[in-house]
């Protein structure tokens, strides 16, 4: 999904993208500015204008972006959707490709969705992103198996008012007017992997598509399960989509290229992006063709085959890409690929320890061009290029000899976690989804990556830092650590997150990805060697249930006694997910069950946990204790809204918060001033600075607003996180103007 630079600790100025001004115009939205991580996630591609100057780009989790500036710096454009309030609406976070007018630059088309949720479908915008219009609902996946795969939105090349576009299961759509009205011309259900319009007969279209394997998709599913599956293959209309054909099937089609000089003979990519094939009959027979490309193992930590994940033609040559970003084109005989670039890459100083004499690419998997999505020929200057992959989007200026990593503003990356230094006004720590952990010395303006050379590379879910203690930091990470993916393994820090280690995890029951999962760790402010960590599955002995350590994390014993035995507690797949763990300064703790809506308490002396009554019908997301006031906790009832409690847990009072932030998810309680809290809703932040009895709505403005805003104070600075677009700040009122509330 995402990967961003991972650093040695050093001067703000050697941050990746660092400019001098805290607010530079192309990271402002509105009253919040894109904090620097220096890196983007997955960039799909980059697309030219009839403007040299305006580029765009589309992500697979972070939306859309624009480059008025020949691509030194992005601005995200997608962050002014329509976003709706829901949980669902984050799949209009999901880009699977935009599309710029040919005469118009800020005219562009966006197909936007995701297969979890509802249809979206294409938007238009005639003032490059400032406003956004639909014009055809369709099922699109931008976060979805192939993401970085060809086409389904595309222009025919002898009309530029003809569109041609095709969605998961929805077939093939045609506008007539340059994307305006739509429509449906037929085709099979599939999962699109790319679509070609011939260039000599506007009727003729190829679809190519990859099998669908999984996932369940609100009700859409073909299967008894609920979930869906799609057949790979390759088909064909001649007729503008009244009719098609099946010229391959059961078979991975990854890309298509039509040669620019013979409309019958067609280049593709099958299976998993391994095998490269020609066919001369229009598409019906296939057979290899990839002499001269590299077909062998990537060496590394993690060795695999060479993939192909590019084919494009361009001024009468056709290309081929691999995912490490090799460049190839076919010779002057047209049999045989030779490789062509890149020579050099420049990385910014710092860029997973790279620096300009000793770049990475080519070195190991966390490098340059590890992932290649798209590369992207200018029709204005010949030898300009992009080159978008896993971690960046890269420019080039003498055909792909030289390429200049080109991501300031492009921040497109999952937070998981956060959390407030309660001794320092500057300091927040971080965890993200893909790269693990980072942490800000400044307020959130900018965060630095600790964790390449440590084992806790990725898939930060939690952090702790006891206040008594703050060079004392627990995290929960990936499994096995140094690479694995799902979370559940504890790392400790005793120098503030610039070293890690890995818990010798004695006493926990066996973590893995088919096994247990850890989700939350916490430790009690007053006692840093003392650490309990949430362990997922039915509770049991030697199984899953709460887990306390009192030797700072090595060795474990359980800690649940009177949670219900043989339940699965705790939430085994945590995205959106808070703390299931509260400690109170007198003592007192509250856990909860996100997916039972079950709520426990265990006062300092008691020797059990015990049910508490809960108002809230729906779950609670997120529970935490007010570290000014013993024996007060807040709660974040998802649909039912926000809960105090003033009596160790007992009882719960809920307060009205704005009708324009609904669905109360994520809760950020300041650990220094007392009774500020903020609440990240399903649509946006609200702030409180009375202990939630009123609130105020933050700006919207804030990209990414949905309910998954996860984040920390730092001093009198608001810092949250994103499900793709990275982290933003903003300054925090000294009082809330216009605010609404009160107990019901």
């Amino acid at each position: 999904m995402v990967a961003v630079p991972v650093t040695s600790e050093a001067s703000p100025q050697d941050v990746p993208g660092h400019v001098e001004n805290l607010r530079p115009e192309h990271r402002q939205y509105g009253d919040w500015t894109s904090s620097r991580i220096g890196g983007g996630g997955w960039i799909q591609g980059v697309r030219y204008t009839s403007d040299p100057d305006r580029l765009y780009a589309w992500t697979d989790v972070g939306g859309a972006h624009r480059s008025d500036d020949g691509g030194a710096t992005w601005r995200n454009i997608t962050w002014t959707l329509p976003y709706g309030g829901t949980t669902e609406s984050r799949g209009m976070l999901y880009v699977r490709e935009v599309l710029p007018d040919p005469s118009d630059p800020e005219r562009v088309l966006a197909a936007i969705g995701y297969h979890w949720s509802p249809r979206f479908g294409i938007y238009v915008t005639d003032d490059a992103g400032a406003s956004w219009r639909r014009t055809l609902v369709a099922w699109y996946s931008g976060d979805s198996e192939t993401r970085e795969n060809g086409s389904v939105l595309v222009r025919d090349p002898s009309d530029d008012q003809r569109l041609w576009t095709v969605g998961l299961t929805d077939g093939v759509f045609r506008s007539d007017d340059n994307g305006e009205t739509w429509e449906h011309v037929g085709g099979p259900s599939v999962q699109p992997s790319d679509l070609v319009v011939d260039r000599a007969d506007p009727d003729r279209l190829w679809l190519a598509a990859a099998a669908l394997t999984k996932g369940a998709t609100h009700g859409r599913g073909n299967q008894p399960d609920g979930s869906l599956r799609l057949p790979a293959g390759l088909w064909r209309t001649t007729d503008g989509g009244a009719n098609w054909e099946v010229l391959v099937k059961d078979r991975e089609v990854q890309r298509l290229a039509q040669d620019p000089n013979d409309a019958d003979r067609l280049y593709a990519v099958f299976d998993d992006h391994t095998r490269v094939e020609r066919s001369t009959d229009g598409g019906r027979t296939w057979s290899r063709y990839d002499d001269g490309l590299d077909t062998g193992e990537v060496p590394g930590p993690y060795p695999h085959a060479h993939r192909y994940f590019e084919l494009v033609v361009d001024r009468g040559r056709v290309y081929a890409i691999s995912s490490k970003g090799d460049i190839y084109r076919l010779d002057a005989r047209w049999n045989r690929w030779t490789r062509i670039g890149p020579q050099t890459v420049h990385e910014p100083e710092g860029w997973y320890n790279a620096t300009h004499d000793n770049p990475t690419y080519g070195t190991t998997w966390v490098n340059t061009m590890s992932a290649v999505a798209r590369v992207s020929f200018s029709p204005h200057v010949e030898g300009d290029m992009w080159m978008t992959d896993w971690f960046s989007a890269y420019h080039s200026t003498d055909g792909g000899q030289t390429w200049t990593n080109r991501t300031e503003g492009l921040e497109v990356t999952y937070i998981d976690s956060f959390e407030q230094d309660p001794t320092d006004p500057n300091f927040v720590h971080m965890g993200m989804a893909d790269n693990g952990y980072f942490r800000s010395t400044d307020a959130g303006v900018s965060f630095r990556g600790r964790s390449t050379f440590t084992p806790i590379t990725n898939n930060v879910k939690s952090i702790s830092v006891p206040a008594s203690n703050p060079q004392r930091v627990y995290a929960v990470g990936p499994n096995p650590p140094g690479g694995g993916w799902y979370a559940g393994y504890v790392f400790i820090s005793d120098d503030k997150g610039i070293n890690w280690r890995a818990s010798e995890m004695k006493g926990l029951p066996k973590i893995g990805e088919n096994n247990h999962r850890a989700h939350t760790i916490l430790s009690p402010d007053d006692k840093p060697d003392m650490v309990f960590l949430t362990v997922t599955k039915a509770i049991g002995p030697d199984a899953g249930g709460l887990y306390v350590s009192l030797d700072a994390g090595d060795t474990w014993k359980p800690f649940s006694d009177g949670l219900p035995e043989g339940v699965d507690f705790y939430r085994h797949d945590a995205w959106r997910g808070g703390k299931e763990l509260a400690i109170s300064s007198n003592g007192t703790m509250l856990t909860n069950s996100i997916e039972n809506k079950r709520l426990f308490r265990r006062a300092k002396n008691d020797t059990a946990w015990q049910e508490v009554p809960f108002p809230a019908s729906t779950q609670i997301n997120d529970v935490r204790a007010d570290t000014h006031t013993p024996g007060r906790f807040y709660a974040a009832a998802t649909a039912d809204g926000f809960y105090r409690s003033d009596d160790d847990g007992q009882t719960w009072t809920r307060f009205d918060t704005p009708d324009e932030a609904p669905g109360i998810f994520q809760l950020i309680v300041d650990r220094v001033v007392p009774d500020r809290i903020a609440v990240g809703t399903s649509h946006g932040v609200i702030l409180s600075h009375d202990g939630g009895e009123t609130w105020a709505t933050l700006d919207q403005s804030l990209p990414g607003r949905v309910d998954w805003n996860k984040g920390a104070f730092a001093g009198d600075r608001l810092v949250v996180g994103s499900g793709g677009t990275g982290c933003y700040w903003i300054d925090v009122p000294s009082r809330v103007a216009g605010a609404i509330g009160g107990e019901r």
